[in-house]
């Protein structure tokens, strides 16, 4: 007896700690058991142009996930599953890996399943226990070529990215951008997400939905980009390796920035195939780098816009200087070429008829200091600042830092004629010399680019507004900045860079052809802007070992100007558009 009832209040207090004490805790271990939440990731915010056309939204799709404990119900589910999608069962075992943040989410192994690949999972479904079947929402972009570089590509958030972007509700998995505008606006453009918490059986088969959670929509991004400027940047460099950018001078903000030659944006909306990564890693022209903002070139002869405000400041130009142009001169003993023999030039014909020789005894006249103090006044040799993930500084040189300790480096006169023409060590994006000609057309103010203009709540409120931010102003009176302008619009007129002109509309440039590593061809630059009087648009364009600005760097800026006013092309002519 005593041992019966020593037995028997053994398990009465095995039954009270069980039930009691644990109760609630194996209670919730059963519901996980019996339960799933099947979680679908929000739709990301729309991203429209400066007019309000669509450039990224979101579609609903099918996508299959695998659970993360189906090797209790189905240790054989990869297996099966690999030749299905078309995936390698390493690779796919390395997805599940990966993606097993924690017991209970469904880990997406294929996303934007289409009807043929569902019908084979359907086939095989008594085989695929641990599979989940589920909704989800694919980022689309209707213009995937056309602002590739600008949006950026998507990718599945990692533990890196989970360390910043965890508060706003992302897990592991979850699909966000890597780069451009995605990624710098990941906590807005992110939705909430949702899902449906289902019942399974024990090999866990869906049995019947609990509940479902509706998933919310992000932020959407309105940003000052136009893609009828866009577009023409795009088409007019047809795949040749360059950029082209254009920038608003009254407050800096983005018209258009394209990068060629480009790629589609749609192919990192869900999982890049090994097959079509390997070809956009190892293509030689490198489509994935943002050359607009990443990639610097000597900016030759457009540099001399910069050489000429120096002058200016300096006290060394005035409209009425003149330089006599035999061909070059002799610089330290050794005859430096201008393209042309110019004969006598003052600053405004120099400018429009880009002659390096003016530039040569201007920049010995005045020195190296004014010419790096104002290059860096228009932005040069630091990063603009623009709202996008990494931008290259560039170079402007300076004797001080050309010398290390230990290792002296001698500034010599050819170094400052170099610099002057913008060759040598002058380094610059096509970002920073849209900024150059945005300065030059707007009086002297610098802007800090930026793409966003407004970032919208989905009630409609306006969570975050652009405010024009100036990085610094030139330290030329406007009257005199204006001698600049003049030149450089005689350079349409009757100078370097005529192909420019267009009708009704005032354009003010400046051509560059600069010596490339490797290459007997030049890369071919050209900036402006526009109108004269009052310009509402600036453009750099460069294309790579494509030969002289004038030539190949011309005719897309005119292609973009076209664009932006509203001009179309008949018969060669350009006229004003009237619809």
């Amino acid at each position: 007896m005593v041992a019966v009832t020593l037995a028997f209040l053994a398990l009465v207090a095995r039954l009270w700690y069980l039930q009691i004490y644990l109760g609630d805790d194996l209670r919730q271990l059963s519901e996980v058991n019996r339960t799933r939440l099947l979680r679908i990731q929000g739709p990301r915010g729309l991203i429209l142009d400066a007019k309000g056309r669509i450039l990224a939204d979101t579609r609903q799709a099918v996508s299959l996930a695998v659970m993360p404990d189906y090797e209790t119900v189905n240790p054989h589910l990869l297996e099966r599953l690999a030749p299905i999608i078309g995936i390698d069962e390493n690779e796919l075992k390395s997805i599940v890996e990966r993606g097993r943040a924690n017991p209970y989410d469904p880990i997406r192994v294929s996303v934007d399943v289409d009807l043929d690949m569902l019908a084979r999972v359907e086939e095989q479904r008594p085989y695929l226990a641990g599979l989940a079947i589920q909704p989800s929402n694919v980022r689309h972009y209707p213009d995937g070529k056309i602002v590739a570089h600008v949006l950026g590509p998507l990718g599945e958030a990692d533990a890196d990215d989970l360390k910043m972007l965890e508060p706003y509700g992302y897990k592991m998995g979850d699909y966000v951008g890597k780069g451009g505008i995605e990624r710098t606006y990941n906590r807005y453009l992110g939705g909430v997400a949702g899902g449906d918490l289902v019942e399974v059986d024990a090999r866990g088969r869906v049995t019947r939905l609990l509940y479902h959670k509706p998933t919310r929509v992000g932020c959407t991004l309105r940003t000052a980009l136009n893609m009828d400027v866009q577009r023409a940047a795009i088409e007019a460099m047809a795949g040749r390796p360059g950029a082209a950018v254009a920038l608003d001078p009254r407050d800096g903000g983005v018209i258009a920035l394209a990068s060629s030659p480009t790629y589609d944006a749609n192919l990192f909306a869900r999982r890049v195939k090994p097959d079509v990564w390997r070809a956009l890693t190892t293509d030689p022209r490198r489509p994935l780098l943002n050359r607009a903002v990443n990639s610097a070139h000597p900016p030759g002869s457009t540099f001399k816009i910069v050489t000429a405000t120096a002058g200016i400041y300096a006290g060394k130009i005035i409209p009425e200087t003149h330089y006599y142009c035999g061909g070059g001169m002799v610089i330290g003993g050794r005859f430096k070429h201008c393209w042309a023999r110019h004969s006598d030039m003052n600053l405004l014909n120099a400018i429009a008829q880009s002659c390096d020789s003016f530039f040569y005894h201007a920049s010995l006249a005045m020195g190296i200091q004014p010419l790096v103090q104002i290059a860096r006044a228009y932005g040069l040799g630091a990063k603009s600042g623009i709202d996008l993930p990494s931008e290259s500084r560039g170079n402007i040189p300076h004797p001080r830092e050309r010398s290390t300790p230990g290792h002296p480096r001698n500034w010599w006169p050819g170094d400052t004629a170099n610099a002057a023409i913008g060759q040598g060590a002058i380094l610059t994006t096509p970002l920073q010399m849209a900024m150059v000609a945005a300065a030059a057309g707007n009086g002297g103010t610098v802007y800090r680019p930026h793409i966003m203009r407004q970032i919208i709540s989905p009630d409609g409120r306006v969570v975050e507004r652009a405010k024009p931010q100036v990085v610094s102003k030139l330290p030329v009176p406007l009257k005199k900045l204006e001698w600049v302008r003049q030149g450089m619009r005689q350079a349409v007129l009757a100078g370097t860079c005529r192909g420019a002109n267009l009708p009704n509309v005032a354009v003010a440039g400046k051509t560059g052809s600069a010596q490339a590593t490797g290459s007997r061809k030049t890369h071919g630059w050209f900036i402006c802007f526009a109108p004269y009087d009052h310009p509402t648009i600036a453009i750099a364009v460069v294309l790579e070992k494509a030969g002289h600005g004038g030539t190949v760097a011309v005719p897309v800026a005119r292609k973009m100007l076209e664009a932006y006013f509203g001009l179309k092309t008949q018969r060669g002519e350009t006229v004003t558009r009237t619809d």
